[in-house]
């Protein structure tokens, strides 16, 4: 992971120049549960343990007041002006609202030093997508209760599992990586797609029955002809969809 910034003049002072940081992905809950042991088959239970989480947290930041985490960053709440006087009805209309929450590294300058910080000058790249591997997704454990020993026992088991060099027309096949969500490109096709052995693609991303930052979840085709093929992500940048984010596999076959 590397942090990104860009040097602007600081609008408080206008003699000093200050870095504005940014990260080159954003991860939602939905991405944080897919990419947690057994999170796609316990999707609701893992979302509700981490809205019983939330719910201080959102109430804390109601109240106008910054949360410090222990990962270094404070996240500071910009709360709009209500046009109320009375608290109550104040909470109520900032409930129904959305909160923009800023995050500032406690120091920014030494951040997690032992990580790249890239200066961004122009037109930004983002990294590539990428895929790390490739399993059998009904291979992997089932369990219904989220203890430690399930989930330690399920990472294991995926961490040990072959990365796919055949696929099964029919079968489910889990993608871990980096990058991997398939976010809107306003000036190309954006999508999920096989590459034949001839250069041929076939746009496969209506069968992603989960497409987040780290994991996808393909449904194989059972028509797929048999040929080896690659996959090719093709994907806008979150911050601005004028901006490509690609990404290949390595050459698998479909049997």
């Amino acid at each position: 992971m590397a942090f990104y910034y860009f040097e602007k003049q600081d609008p408080k002072n206008p003699n000093k120049i200050i870095r504005e940081y940014f990260a080159d992905e954003i991860v939602d809950i939905e991405d944080i549960i897919c990419a947690s042991p057994g999170g796609i088959e316990n999707f609701d239970k893992y979302k509700e343990i981490v809205e019983l989480i939330q719910v201080p947290l959102y109430e804390t930041f109601l109240k106008n007041i910054a949360v410090k985490t222990n990962s270094g960053f404070t996240l500071i709440p910009h709360l709009k002006e209500s046009q109320y006087q009375d608290p109550e009805l104040i909470r109520i209309e900032r409930s129904n609202t959305p909160i923009e929450i800023e995050v500032v590294p406690d120091d920014p300058e030494t951040f997690l030093k032992d990580k790249p910080h890239i200066k961004v000058e122009g037109k930004h790249k983002p990294e590539p997508a990428w895929i790390k591997k490739m399993v059998d997704f009904n291979a992997l454990p089932k369990f219904t209760e989220l203890s430690q020993e399930n989930l330690d026992h399920y990472k294991k088991v995926e961490d040990e599992m072959p990365t796919l060099k055949e696929i099964k027309r029919g079968m489910k096949v889990k993608i871990l990586g980096k990058h991997l969500k398939i976010r809107p490109l306003s000036n190309k096709n954006q999508g999920f797609f096989l590459v034949n052995s001839n250069g041929k693609e076939l746009d496969l991303t209506d069968f992603l029955e989960v497409n987040t930052t780290n994991v996808l979840l393909l449904s194989v085709p059972k028509d797929l002809p048999t040929d080896s093929y690659k996959i090719h992500i093709r994907s806008g940048w979150y911050a601005d969809d004028t901006i490509e984010r690609l990404g290949e596999s390595y050459t698998f076959k479909i049997v």
